[in-house]
């Protein structure tokens, strides 16, 4: 399974965001992932485009090869035409090759897509319309939150649109016809993770290295455990004899590591809660009892994710053999 994700998460130098990003890598596993609006320094980017990047994905095992374009399209409508119109030109240079959009485009495609359901489509949702019918794009099945972002400027009369979106070309639906796209809930950010799932046969993960907090060591009981891991008995070279006795040490490191660790378990039980809210939300917009539990969770995840940021805050990881 191949799996490329977009976000649009503002504000990427906050370490409770940095944390949020991390769970969704590790969650979906993702190969590659693009984030839209961090407000980090340009110094620390590897490549920046104003509306779009284009990338080729590649796996040597299970023969995978297409292209993507990550997409953050301008809030004014005036400014989308440029992008608009690199993709048309993009799309010369894609030929019959398989081609996948994700991100934001910053305006629907259908009028049920808003919560302000509106009457007629704006000139914003026509020309992304005559875009989307030049280049040959469809939506790619997809699960999830039908509304990708909300816009709340107080609590009961905010509104939800479905601007994030993850399309590609009639190639690329072909070839890989199983693939699917899984719209998460937003958590702190003001949009959905889109997250493209890419069935492929006979790839193998790589094994995780195991890793632990080093405030771990200031533990009563973890010199008892390294002393006692260190007395197994094991046959072989001297190295042989070292890997497989740090090996050992993995599973009761990890449970010494989990009894110091409420503060990171109350983090996940509330990212638990926030997701089910904001799922109900999704399918009840009119529920003011639902935006209220949406409001409390969210702040009690934020207050309990800022405590762990500072919990941790000094604490480095160290990788084992």
């Amino acid at each position: 399974m191949i799996s490329i994700a977009s976000w649009n998460i503002r504000g990427l130098n906050r370490v409770p965001k940095q944390n949020e990003v991390k769970s969704i890598v590790e969650d979906n596993k993702l190969c590659l992932c693009a984030i839209l609006e961090s407000h980090v320094d340009i110094k620390r980017l590897l490549a920046a485009s104003r509306q779009v990047m284009h990338c080729q994905v590649t796996s040597h095992v299970g023969n995978v090869k297409f292209l993507v374009s990550f997409i953050y399209a301008n809030n004014y409508y005036i400014h989308r035409r440029l992008l608009w119109t690199e993709l048309d030109m993009h799309k010369n240079f894609i030929g019959d090759q398989p081609w996948v959009l994700l991100g934001d485009f910053n305006t629907s495609l259908r009028l049920d897509e808003s919560t302000a359901r509106g009457s007629t489509m704006s000139i914003a949702m026509r020309e992304f319309n005559d875009c989307v019918d030049s280049i040959g794009l469809s939506d790619i099945n997809h699960t999830g939150l039908q509304y990708t972002s909300k816009q709340r400027p107080n609590l009961n009369t905010g509104i939800l649109k479905k601007i994030d979106r993850v399309m590609a070309n009639d190639t690329f639906l072909n070839d890989y016809a199983n693939s699917y796209a899984i719209f998460q809930p937003y958590r702190i950010s003001d949009h959905s993770p889109a997250i493209l799932k890419i069935p492929s046969q006979g790839m193998v993960s790589k094994p995780k290295p195991f890793k632990f907090c080093n405030f771990v060591t200031s533990n009563a009981g973890f010199i008892d455990i390294v002393r006692n891991g260190w007395k197994l008995e094991v046959d072989g070279f001297r190295m042989f004899k070292v890997v497989k006795r740090l090996r050992a040490l993995k599973k009761p490191l990890r449970k010494l590591s989990w009894q110091k660790g409420n503060i990171h378990q109350h983090v996940e039980k509330l990212r638990l809660e926030l997701d089910t809210t904001q799922m109900l939300l999704d399918k009840h917009l009119d529920s003011v009892a639902h935006r209220e539990e949406e409001s409390r969770v969210l702040k009690l995840f934020t207050e309990a994710a800022l405590e762990e940021e500072h919990f941790l805050k000094q604490k480095s990881k160290v990788d084992w053999l």
